[in-house]
């Protein structure tokens, strides 16, 4: 068994809201860069949408190869500061620099600006996976604690709402502040975009200046044991047990989430009778639900066991949800109410899906005798990205079987009832279905304390007693 240093005592706070400041880069970058990009393209420099739209896919489609490839090459990482901190601040340069030059009109014939943009965006998407995957994997390193790693996630779930609003309602407000006070559009889309990676980066050095010292030594790896093919890592993370049942909740969370957030504003226009107005204020209002949340079930979390209480907060969403599709939304305040009932289990899951994916670390380590947080994050950021785009498949053939025609200002009333059943009816089964794989997931608190006991005998060399682990080992 390899020799590591053990982690004692608990997270100050600085150092966890310091960790915090990492997931406002993530959600302000990301948000930003993937609703903007193709108007920009295609408004501000002037390309076609079908080039613009190959740009933005092949970069995403290399930025999901690279996201397999940097946790495993995180994770075999050995400098002076860490494993994960020096992808982080890099991560962050690279923003900076990719977000300024991709957020720019240039002035070059067609197949050079193409290539331009094709190569920016590729920054941009290679950028982000540098510091997202080796940050999520962090957060495991930091806590070997069972409570404390909800308790890390917490400012880091409420700085995620932060990014959303400089990601999501900040850029066109201020582009018109800048174009206002005269400046062109393309240069007033620029200096936004030189904020968003100032402000990405600045966040990244917090997390990279307040983690200092805190992170894991690096393993004593010996040459022959070094996993040069992460192949084999990645299916020894699938064989595990509990990972089989977060592919279930990820999966099935991830359905739901797109069908609701992508077709809400169809429900709210066609169902609802609202106004696209209305729908653009209650989503401002919607990112202050997520933060108001974020404390509620941290406590819920703490005082249920994790997956207990991210089981309690879908099925109470689930049950809000039920209600509101039979009496239906007519106004704005019950579309306020129908986005707090949402955000409670959309909450629930991004606060808590983190801590639990980071207990499987010490089972893996126990299994295997080494630590691979960094394979860990990358493969379940694949897979949720895989899920997401099921959802929008999920979204798309069930509104077309629902008879849903754009062309058309007025929808059928059998579209509209349609329509209803799969915003609203699609996320309550789901959320069902998820609070079950919650309930029978193998690993709770009393099971993971007893991982670690066994796990600090195996590292010492001892018998171990797998008595109540079977369902995770």
């Amino acid at each position: 068994m390899e020799e590591r240093k053990e982690k004692t005592g608990k997270l100050s706070n600085g150092t966890i809201l310091g960790y915090g400041f990492g997931a406002m880069a993530d959600a302000a970058a990301y948000n930003f860069y993937v609703m903007y990009a193709l108007y920009f393209l295609t408004t501000i420099a002037g390309m076609g949408a079908g080039r613009a739209g190959i740009i933005i896919s092949a970069a995403t489609v290399i930025s999901s190869v690279f996201g397999l490839v940097i946790g495993p090459l995180s994770d075999n990482t050995k400098s002076r500061l860490g494993r994960r901190r020096p992808y982080i601040l890099a991560g962050g340069i690279l923003m900076l620099i990719g977000l300024t030059l991709f957020f720019r009109p240039v002035d070059l014939s067609g197949g050079a600006q193409f290539a331009y943009y094709l190569c920016m965006f590729i920054i941009v998407n290679l950028a982000y996976g540098a510091f997202l995957v080796p940050y999520n994997a962090l957060g495991a390193e930091l806590t070997d604690d069972y409570d404390e790693r909800t308790k890390l996630r917490t400012p880091a779930t409420f700085m995620n709402c932060v990014g959303n609003i400089i990601g999501i309602s900040l850029p066109l407000t201020v582009v018109g502040i800048f174009v206002g006070r005269g400046s062109s559009e393309g240069s007033a889309w620029n200096y936004f975009a030189i904020i968003v990676g100032a402000a990405c980066f600045l966040a990244l050095f917090i997390t990279f200046m307040t983690t200092k010292g805190k992170e894991m030594p690096p393993e004593k790896l010996e040459e022959e044991r070094k996993e040069i093919n992460p192949l084999r890592t990645f299916w020894q993370i699938l064989k595990m047990k509990p990972f089989k049942y977060i592919i279930a909740i990820l999966v099935l969370f991830a359905i739901g989430y797109m069908v609701f957030q992508s077709g809400l504003v169809y429900y709210v226009l066609y169902c609802a009778g609202l106004t696209e107005a209305q729908y653009s204020t209650a989503m401002f209002i919607y990112v202050f639900i997520g933060m108001g949340w974020t404390v509620v079930i941290s406590f819920i979390a703490t005082k249920m066991n994790k997956k207990n209480g991210m089981a309690f907060c879908f099925l109470i969403s689930a049950a809000g949800m039920t209600v509101l599709y039979f009496t239906g939304v007519h106004s704005f305040a019950m579309l306020i109410v129908l986005l707090l009932i949402f955000g409670l289990g959309n909450g629930a899951y991004w606060l808590i899906i983190y801590p639990i994916v980071y207990d499987l670390a010490e089972l893996y380590e126990y299994k295997y005798g080494k630590r691979k947080e960094g394979a860990l994050m990358s493969l379940y950021g694949v897979i949720f990205t895989l899920s997401t785009a099921l959802g929008t498949q999920v979204l798309t053939l069930t509104m077309i079987a629902a008879g849903y025609d754009p062309s058309l200002t007025a929808q059928s009333e059998g579209t509209v009832s349609g329509i209803s059943a799969i915003v609203i009816g699609i996320p309550v089964i789901v959320f069902i279905l998820a609070a079950i794989c919650c309930i029978i997931y193998p690993m709770s608190k009393k099971t993971f304390e007893k991982l670690m006991s066994e796990l600090e005998k195996k590292r010492a060399g001892e018998k171990n007693d797998e008595e109540g682990l079977e369902r995770i080992v």
